[in-house]
């Protein structure tokens, strides 16, 4: 390995979490920018993001004491971002978190946690960690606890071309929601409700939600397709519906306006109890699940998760 490739590693490393994020030359972020200078490659680093990179549980492993002989799995490893961390720090599920004992196991540098759990991992954390292995742990944001996506919505496109393909959550989004009523719109839809679901069912803390929560659409009339969505699933799901309300009435799409402002917009109507899932189609920059999980918070959520089908490449 030469010393440009050296170097790549190590921003690549530092770029992993999110702790730095790269800038094109045009200044716009999110995609690597390369100059050709000889051999070499220039890029220039945008300051830390708070809010982190979506990104997928890279690897476990699962260990058990020396001693006893028949002692169970008690000790979870997790090469993880501190999002997904997060969710098993707040499953209270009798479980201590304890450094990773690098000095004395070398082999275990690769992990960044991990879990205790006295009478072994439970069966419930052993199928949410394969869950977090596929679908993406979003971003932070102020008022959300996290929030997952089934996938990315669109693809890059391939060498030499400029067309962004579609992951198979956005092409379901797309057919869902746009295409006109008939037998492929049905299918997707009923398979967006499939996908959901199984993400509610595997991982505990969405399970144990009580109560749904939908992001309003830009008319305010209750008719967008993430609250019919949200509407679906809390059937689906056994759980309570809360239809969250607006303000201010009708509103631009955030599509064609970016500016408007949605904290303080959104309100429920009346008080939740525990925590809620607010559910939508589409998550980009998060400004609108962000602004809804204030409200959340506001009429009495003690934590707020989100779910959303795809996450857009644009924030």
């Amino acid at each position: 390995m030469d010393v440009l490739s050296r170097d790549v590693l190590g921003l690549a490393q530092l770029c992993r979490w999110g702790s730095l994020t790269l800038r094109d030359w045009s200044g716009s972020e999110g995609t690597p920018g390369c100059g050709q200078r000889g051999r070499g490659m220039a890029m220039t680093l945008a300051t830390f993001e708070p809010i982190g990179r979506p990104s997928k549980l890279l690897n476990h492993t699962v260990w058990k004491p020396v001693s006893p002989p028949n002692a169970p799995d008690r000790f979870l490893y997790l090469e993880c971002s501190a999002s997904i961390a997060k969710q098993f720090r707040m499953l209270n599920m009798g479980c201590v978190e304890n450094e990773v004992p690098v000095t004395a196991h070398p082999e275990l540098a690769r992990f960044d946690y991990r879990f205790d759990w006295v009478f072994g991992v439970p069966k419930s954390v052993d199928t949410m960690v394969g869950l977090l292995k596929e679908v993406l742990t979003l971003g932070r944001r102020q008022h959300i606890d996290f929030t997952l996506a089934l996938d990315w919505y669109s693809t890059a496109p391939e060498p030499g071309s400029t067309v962004f393909g579609k992951t198979e959550a956005g092409a379901l989004v797309n057919k869902g929601k746009y295409w006109s009523d008939g037998p492929e719109k049905r299918r997707a839809r009923g398979k967006i409700a499939e996908s959901l679901a199984d993400v509610i069912g595997r991982h505990p803390l969405l399970q144990s939600a009580p109560t749904v929560v939908t992001v309003p659409g830009s008319k305010a009339d209750f008719s967008s397709f993430g609250e019919s969505l949200a509407r679906h699933m809390a059937e689906r799901t056994a759980k309570k519906l809360v239809q969250t309300q607006c303000r201010s009435g009708a509103r631009p799409p955030r599509k064609e306006d970016s500016s408007v402002e949605l904290i303080g917009e959104f309100v429920l109507p009346g008080t939740v109890a525990g925590p809620v899932l607010i559910i939508d189609d589409v998550y980009k920059s998060g400004e609108s699940m962000n602004a809804v999980a204030l409200a959340a918070r506001q009429a009495g959520a003690s934590a707020v998760y989100g779910l959303a089908i795809a996450k857009t490449m644009a924030n």
